[in-house]
Protein backbone atom coordinates (compact mmCIF):
# COMPACT_ATOMS: atom_id res chain seq x y z
CA UNK A 1 0.00 0.00 0.00
CA UNK A 2 1.02 3.28 -0.86
CA UNK A 3 0.76 6.72 1.09
CA UNK A 4 1.05 10.13 0.24
CA UNK A 5 1.58 13.65 0.96
CA UNK A 6 0.95 16.30 -0.98
CA UNK A 7 1.20 19.68 0.41
CA UNK A 8 -0.24 22.85 -2.51
CA UNK A 9 1.04 26.55 -2.14
CA UNK A 10 4.75 26.24 -1.94
CA UNK A 11 5.72 29.62 -2.46
CA UNK A 12 7.83 32.61 -1.97
CA UNK A 13 6.03 33.60 0.82
CA UNK A 14 6.76 29.74 2.79
CA UNK A 15 9.37 29.14 5.14
CA UNK A 16 12.21 26.56 5.86
CA UNK A 17 10.81 26.64 9.48
CA UNK A 18 7.15 26.20 8.06
CA UNK A 19 7.97 23.01 5.98
CA UNK A 20 10.39 21.58 9.13
CA UNK A 21 7.57 22.50 11.36
CA UNK A 22 4.86 20.41 9.27
CA UNK A 23 6.98 17.64 7.90
CA UNK A 24 10.12 17.69 10.18
CA UNK A 25 9.84 13.49 11.32
CA UNK A 26 7.28 12.87 8.43
CA UNK A 27 9.78 13.60 5.91
CA UNK A 28 12.10 10.91 6.68
CA UNK A 29 9.66 8.29 6.16
CA UNK A 30 9.30 9.01 2.83
CA UNK A 31 9.19 12.20 0.52
CA UNK A 32 6.40 14.84 0.85
CA UNK A 33 5.37 16.16 -2.57
CA UNK A 34 5.19 19.92 -2.24
CA UNK A 35 2.73 21.60 -5.12
CA UNK A 36 5.29 24.58 -5.90
CA UNK A 37 4.00 28.39 -7.12
CA UNK A 38 7.14 29.81 -9.14
CA UNK A 39 5.91 32.94 -9.16
CA UNK A 40 3.40 33.59 -6.63
CA UNK A 41 0.95 36.70 -6.95
CA UNK A 42 -0.05 38.28 -4.01
CA UNK A 43 -3.71 38.39 -3.91
CA UNK A 44 -6.38 37.56 -1.66
CA UNK A 45 -5.50 33.99 -0.46
CA UNK A 46 -4.83 33.43 3.32
CA UNK A 47 -1.56 31.21 2.26
CA UNK A 48 -0.67 35.57 1.28
CA UNK A 49 1.27 37.15 4.21
CA UNK A 50 -1.70 39.95 5.00
CA UNK A 51 0.64 42.75 4.55
CA UNK A 52 1.37 41.46 0.89
CA UNK A 53 -2.32 40.28 0.64
CA UNK A 54 -4.31 42.19 -1.98
CA UNK A 55 -1.54 43.78 -3.67
CA UNK A 56 -1.57 41.79 -6.78
CA UNK A 57 2.46 41.89 -6.81
CA UNK A 58 4.03 38.86 -7.95
CA UNK A 59 6.71 36.70 -5.90
CA UNK A 60 9.41 34.85 -7.59
CA UNK A 61 10.60 31.80 -5.77
CA UNK A 62 13.85 32.11 -6.59
CA UNK A 63 13.98 35.31 -4.24
CA UNK A 64 13.19 33.41 -1.24
CA UNK A 65 17.35 32.27 -1.03
CA UNK A 66 16.78 30.81 2.40
CA UNK A 67 13.77 28.26 1.10
CA UNK A 68 15.41 27.80 -2.07
CA UNK A 69 18.73 26.30 -0.82
CA UNK A 70 16.60 24.74 1.98
CA UNK A 71 14.31 22.79 -0.83
CA UNK A 72 17.53 22.02 -3.09
CA UNK A 73 18.93 19.83 -0.20
CA UNK A 74 16.21 18.53 0.95
CA UNK A 75 14.96 17.25 -2.39
CA UNK A 76 18.55 16.25 -3.67
CA UNK A 77 18.30 14.15 -0.23
CA UNK A 78 14.89 12.55 -1.55
CA UNK A 79 12.70 13.84 1.74
CA UNK A 80 10.82 16.13 -0.53
CA UNK A 81 9.51 16.23 -4.49
CA UNK A 82 8.60 19.12 -6.03
CA UNK A 83 5.57 19.51 -8.31
CA UNK A 84 4.03 22.03 -10.51
CA UNK A 85 1.23 24.41 -9.09
CA UNK A 86 0.33 26.63 -11.58
CA UNK A 87 1.97 29.40 -12.57
CA UNK A 88 0.85 32.89 -10.74
CA UNK A 89 -2.00 30.92 -8.71
CA UNK A 90 -4.27 33.65 -9.95
CA UNK A 91 -7.74 33.53 -8.90
CA UNK A 92 -8.08 37.39 -9.79
CA UNK A 93 -10.89 37.22 -12.40
CA UNK A 94 -12.43 34.75 -9.89
CA UNK A 95 -11.90 32.14 -11.81
CA UNK A 96 -8.52 29.46 -10.79
CA UNK A 97 -6.06 30.23 -13.15
CA UNK A 98 -6.09 26.92 -14.94
CA UNK A 99 -9.96 26.99 -15.59
CA UNK A 100 -10.16 30.58 -17.71
CA UNK A 101 -6.62 31.39 -17.60
CA UNK A 102 -4.43 33.05 -20.80
CA UNK A 103 -1.42 31.40 -22.65
CA UNK A 104 -1.33 28.41 -20.27
CA UNK A 105 1.24 26.19 -22.81
CA UNK A 106 3.88 29.02 -22.09
CA UNK A 107 2.81 28.96 -18.28
CA UNK A 108 2.99 25.62 -18.11
CA UNK A 109 6.67 25.05 -20.15
CA UNK A 110 7.67 27.82 -18.72
CA UNK A 111 6.95 27.38 -15.49
CA UNK A 112 8.49 23.90 -15.09
CA UNK A 113 11.42 24.70 -16.68
CA UNK A 114 11.50 27.61 -14.29
CA UNK A 115 11.27 25.42 -11.04
CA UNK A 116 14.07 23.08 -12.33
CA UNK A 117 16.59 25.62 -13.18
CA UNK A 118 16.10 27.27 -9.37
CA UNK A 119 15.29 23.83 -7.75
CA UNK A 120 17.99 21.65 -9.82
CA UNK A 121 15.55 18.87 -10.73
CA UNK A 122 12.92 17.18 -12.76
CA UNK A 123 10.07 18.68 -12.48
CA UNK A 124 7.18 15.73 -13.77
CA UNK A 125 3.76 16.08 -12.04
CA UNK A 126 1.80 19.54 -12.53
CA UNK A 127 -1.22 19.58 -9.73
CA UNK A 128 -3.60 22.70 -10.99
CA UNK A 129 -4.62 25.19 -8.42
CA UNK A 130 -7.33 24.58 -6.40
CA UNK A 131 -7.75 21.32 -7.62
CA UNK A 132 -9.61 22.79 -11.12
CA UNK A 133 -8.76 22.54 -14.62
CA UNK A 134 -10.47 23.74 -17.49
CA UNK A 135 -10.68 22.76 -21.04
CA UNK A 136 -7.71 24.68 -22.06
CA UNK A 137 -5.91 23.82 -18.88
CA UNK A 138 -5.93 20.31 -20.08
CA UNK A 139 -5.35 21.66 -23.85
CA UNK A 140 -1.98 23.61 -22.06
CA UNK A 141 -0.45 20.60 -20.21
CA UNK A 142 -0.92 18.11 -23.29
CA UNK A 143 1.05 20.55 -25.52
CA UNK A 144 3.38 21.54 -22.88
CA UNK A 145 5.15 17.78 -23.94
CA UNK A 146 3.14 16.08 -21.81
CA UNK A 147 3.92 12.19 -22.17
CA UNK A 148 0.81 10.94 -20.15
CA UNK A 149 -1.76 11.79 -17.94
CA UNK A 150 -1.70 10.13 -14.41
CA UNK A 151 -2.93 9.94 -11.22
CA UNK A 152 -1.83 8.71 -7.83
CA UNK A 153 -4.47 8.15 -5.35
CA UNK A 154 -4.41 7.65 -1.62
CA UNK A 155 -6.29 5.03 0.44
CA UNK A 156 -9.72 5.38 0.30
CA UNK A 157 -10.37 7.14 -2.62
CA UNK A 158 -10.19 4.06 -5.40
CA UNK A 159 -8.73 4.16 -8.53
CA UNK A 160 -10.91 6.31 -10.87
CA UNK A 161 -9.15 5.33 -13.79
CA UNK A 162 -7.74 7.73 -16.31
CA UNK A 163 -8.60 11.48 -16.26
CA UNK A 164 -11.54 12.51 -18.77
CA UNK A 165 -14.39 14.89 -18.95
CA UNK A 166 -17.01 12.83 -17.54
CA UNK A 167 -14.84 11.37 -14.79
CA UNK A 168 -14.65 14.92 -13.19
CA UNK A 169 -17.30 17.14 -11.13
CA UNK A 170 -18.39 20.35 -12.61
CA UNK A 171 -18.34 23.88 -11.48
CA UNK A 172 -20.21 26.84 -12.00
CA UNK A 173 -17.42 28.52 -14.51
CA UNK A 174 -17.53 26.02 -16.64
CA UNK A 175 -14.18 24.29 -15.14
CA UNK A 176 -13.17 20.71 -14.10
CA UNK A 177 -13.01 19.89 -10.18
CA UNK A 178 -11.25 17.45 -8.22
CA UNK A 179 -12.34 18.21 -5.26
CA UNK A 180 -12.35 14.83 -2.82
CA UNK A 181 -9.30 13.31 -4.09
CA UNK A 182 -6.36 13.07 -1.85
CA UNK A 183 -4.04 13.99 -5.31
CA UNK A 184 -4.29 14.66 -8.75
CA UNK A 185 -1.15 14.96 -10.93
CA UNK A 186 -0.75 15.19 -14.62
CA UNK A 187 3.03 14.26 -15.70
CA UNK A 188 4.24 16.37 -17.90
Amino acid sequence: MYFCIRDDDTSFFTSPEDLERSYGKIKSVGPVSLAIIPFCLAGSSKAVPEKFRNRWTIHPLDQNRSLVSYLRLEIAAGRFEAMLHGYYHETRSLKPEFVSGDDLMSKVRDGRKYLEDVLETRIAVFVPPHNRIGRRGLSAIESADRTSVERQVCEGAGDLGPPTLGRYGRDSNDGLTTAGLEFLGCSI
